[in-house]
């Protein structure tokens, strides 16, 4: 949520997930992406006239949004342009049809990718357990054979 100021929970969230994610060797970490909620509640409180461009600000909300976006980034330690600020309110949602749809759009390619890789893995395993098992038949077979003789 953009309107707390305290991000120890998504904190610790995101480095227990790159830290799993940096254990994983021979796979692609998946893209993460934040989204920044409840941009409603900020400052001004009673000002929500969307769209809100924060690339410069342009009203006060904007500031709003554009500070909380950039004390999340800092604090989490997430690219500014893997972070899209959001209102889920009904009948106020903002920016989820077009920023965050594009932002999960945008990165599919490299989420496919690395779903694409760990499949390739885990396929790769499969095989080997296989082929070892067909291997072992065959060679109680070679060995079989001149023993019956």
């Amino acid at each position: 949520p953009a309107n707390i100021a305290d991000r120890h929970d998504e904190y610790s969230m995101v480095r227990q997930i790159r830290r799993w994610q940096t254990g994983l060797k021979n796979r692609r970490p998946a893209p993460l992406l934040l989204v920044l909620t409840h941009i409603d509640l900020l400052r001004p409180l009673r000002e929500w006239q969307p769209p809100y461009p924060i690339d410069p600000p342009e009203t006060p909300k904007a500031m709003s949004i554009y500070n909380a976006l950039m004390t999340a980034v800092e604090q989490l330690k997430i690219a500014p342009e893997d972070t899209v600020p959001v209102c889920l309110l009904e009948g106020q949602q903002y920016n989820i049809d077009d920023a965050l749809w594009a932002s999960i759009i945008a990165r599919q390619d490299d989420a496919e990718k690395a779903r694409y890789l760990r499949c390739l893995n885990q396929r790769r395993k499969e095989e080997n357990w296989s082929l070892l098992w067909t291997q072992l038949r065959n060679s109680g077979r070679l060995l079989k054979a001149p023993l019956s003789r």
